[in-house]
């Protein structure tokens, strides 16, 4: 097996235990999203109890030309549709990103998916070893304790493993 395919074959398993990670991390995010949604809807459905009007606000000013106004909106008004305007700008934001993670998601659920079809057609200990390298990244002289098995025979599995998924990924494309 020549080293570039090597690499990259381990690339990928790397890839798929960082993507399971990502992928839990990412759903987290969403659900802080979709409850930062639901209480900035909740706060422009109230926004009315957030607006004070100051009662000692300065009264009309007497001039002696009297402008005339096309804005019949009142100082209430004004503040509500200034706060709304604020929290729906906050929640279109919040909304983007939340589609943005999703779509992420989905893409790494797809690539997990894909891999985890060629890991499940190992045997339970290569499962264990290939767990053990890629996904929690220990060494190789953890690995043989763990498995009960010299050292030599943890590289030749790896070996093995990695092009045995490669044959996988090359006869399902």
């Amino acid at each position: 097996m020549d080293k570039e395919l090597f690499k990259k074959t381990e690339g990928r398993l790397y890839r798929y235990f960082k993507y399971k990670r990502e992928i839990y991390s990412l759903r987290k995010r969403v659900e802080v999203l979709e409850n930062q949604i639901k209480d900035i809807d909740d706060s422009i459905r109230n926004v009315h109890k957030y607006i004070n009007v100051d009662p000692y606000q300065n009264g009309v000013e007497i001039l002696e030309k009297v402008q005339t106004s096309r804005n019949c909106a009142s100082y209430m008004e004004i503040e509500m549709e200034k706060e709304i305007t604020k929290l729906e700008k906050e929640q279109s934001n919040k909304i983007k990103s939340m589609h943005k993670f999703e779509v992420r998601i989905r893409d790494m659920e797809f690539y997990v998916r894909n891999m985890g079809i060629y890991i499940e057609m190992l045997s339970e200990e290569d499962k264990k070893f290939i767990e053990y390298k890629y996904g929690k990244g220990k060494k190789v002289s953890y690995i043989a304790m763990e498995l009960s098995v010299a050292i030599a025979t943890i590289y030749r599995k790896q070996e093995e493993l990695v092009r045995n998924i490669a044959c996988y990924i090359k006869l399902t494309r």
